[in-house]
């Protein structure tokens, strides 16, 4: 069904302008962004096929490759993947993947980390350390990184820390107590230096 409609002119990631913002913004890859969210593989690799973006911006709901992470569809995460879909570095933490952020940090010291797995502004290490707090992962927020001396150091767990410190607050809209650092990941932070 979904051919026909590709078939026809249908544009798989279709810009639509976002209304009511301060600032032009855009929304685009909604079709793809369902089917990584839904486990219709047949459906997101011909959408894929015919140009479909694993990277699209949908709104404030991420991008097909984190809605497909998030619903832990691994063979939709690695069709995405292979389509050049960026696996965000911030899914490491969030999901308490530790597997991930060792690759992650493994990419980065060997320079091949991808663009776009981080934010800009922000660093590999920052990002997974206030991720894996966050989601709760004591072995992520412990884990070694290098830094810019080429040194691996740690940013938890020997009290020897070097890497800057990252001072972390609940989100503005979710400033009650159920989010943001809670003791249990303080207990691991602190006695490192974190």
């Amino acid at each position: 069904m979904l051919a026909l409609p590709l078939d026809l002119g249908l544009e798989p990631d279709e810009r639509v302008r976002l209304e009511d913002t301060e600032e032009v913004a855009y929304s685009w890859g909604l079709p793809l962004h369902i089917c990584a969210g839904s486990g219709k593989f047949a459906m997101a690799d011909m959408l894929l096929a015919r140009g479909a973006d694993p990277n699209g911006q949908v709104c404030a709901s991420g991008t097909p490759v984190g809605r497909a992470y998030g619903v832990r569809d691994w063979a939709m995460v690695k069709l995405l993947e292979r389509h050049d879909g960026v696996v965000y570095a911030a899914n490491a933490g969030y999901y308490r993947d530790a597997e991930l952020a060792r690759r992650l940090f493994a990419d980065e010291a060997a320079g091949r980390l991808r663009e776009g797995t981080v934010d800009n502004g922000t660093t590999l290490a920052e990002t997974l350390l206030g991720t894996g707090a966050t989601g709760g992962d004591p072995e992520i927020v412990r884990m070694p990184s290098p830094v810019s001396t080429g040194r691996a150091t740690t940013r938890a767990g020997t009290g020897n820390c070097r890497t800057p410190p990252v001072f972390l607050e609940p989100h503005a809209r979710h400033s009650d107590r159920k989010s943001g650092i809670r003791p249990r990941h303080l207990s691991h932070m602190l006695p490192a230096g974190a």
